[in-house]
């Protein structure tokens, strides 16, 4: 009886952080207020589809084509203007180098290609964020939190699962009084692999931010251990093929709450039309 009330609550719970998270884009613990930490987190997105590429070892070149074209679309004008501001060639050289790689036909030709693309990703950080920015810890935190919701987002997509379709999941589950956690099983098969390789490499990405930019540069200790936990929660929920509704609670739950208390990020005022609550707002840096 307890473990079938525990289980209760706990989905009830999850499907009122997915309403939550559904009603609106600002929803549950979205960071705004920086376009630096904005951009480092796209950087890192793209990087996701590079590496989600070179893992792929299978002889078929449809999925690293698609994964060099979703590389690709995540850079669009709006994103190729702001590098232009900084630096013409790299704005040039970028682009061209992902196009080619959607052209490759040959997968020994893979490796090279990619090497390349991510040298000039990095190249282009270092132009079009400044130094003092890139060792803010506030701006990284806000890059971590960036990149563990496009973490949650990927996953979702890789199992076709929009935030209502979520919610509803949870709820049958939640009704459902003659199953315990003993006899249930929590695996789920991707339907869209793509989306699930990118997801697979974007947490480990964050993670190897989060240690080389965060770890132990916050004087709340507990928080910043707490956040690192979550993160490494989130990565075994995704190797273990959980359901995609078992990572909204780490994200929202876990990793959120603990950077916005490890690194000073800051509560916005919420969106007009929106309550003001702990997942009802948007978080900006420190002024």
């Amino acid at each position: 009886m307890i473990a079938i009330t525990k289980l209760v609550s706990t989905s009830l719970l999850t499907t009122l952080l997915i309403f939550s998270y559904s009603l609106a884009p600002i929803n549950a613990h979205v960071f705004s207020g920086d376009e630096s930490s904005s951009f480092i987190s796209l950087a890192d997105q793209i990087k996701s589809a590079l590496m989600a590429i070179g893992q792929n070892n299978s002889s078929d070149m449809d999925a690293p084509k698609e994964h060099g074209r979703y590389a690709r679309m995540l850079l669009n004008d709006s994103i190729l203007k702001e590098i232009n501001e900084k630096n013409e060639r790299l704005a040039t050289e970028l682009p061209r180098a992902l196009d080619l790689l959607q052209n490759i036909s040959e997968k020994s030709d893979l490796n090279n290609n990619i090497t390349r693309v991510l040298d000039l990703l990095s190249e282009t950080i270092d132009s079009r964020v400044e130094k003092a920015q890139l060792e803010n810890t506030t701006i990284q935190a806000l890059a971590v939190a960036g990149d563990v919701d496009k973490v949650f987002k990927e996953y979702s997509a890789a199992f076709n699962q929009t935030a209502p379709e979520m919610a509803m999941n949870m709820s049958n589950m939640a009704m459902n009084m003659s199953m315990t956690r003993d006899n249930e099983t929590n695996i789920e098969i991707p339907t869209i692999m793509e989306a699930y390789d990118r997801a697979t490499v974007l947490v480990n990405v964050t993670i190897d931010r989060f240690e080389a930019e965060l770890k132990g540069k916050s004087e709340n200790v507990s928080s910043e251990e707490n956040a690192l936990s979550g993160l490494e929660h989130l990565r075994e929920v995704i190797q273990n093929k959980e359901r995609p509704t078992d990572l909204l609670g780490i994200v929202h739950g876990e990793i959120h709450p603990n950077l916005q208390i490890a690194f000073g990020l800051e509560l916005a005022k919420a969106m007009s039309g929106q309550n003001n609550s702990s997942h009802s707002t948007q978080h900006q840096t420190k002024t």
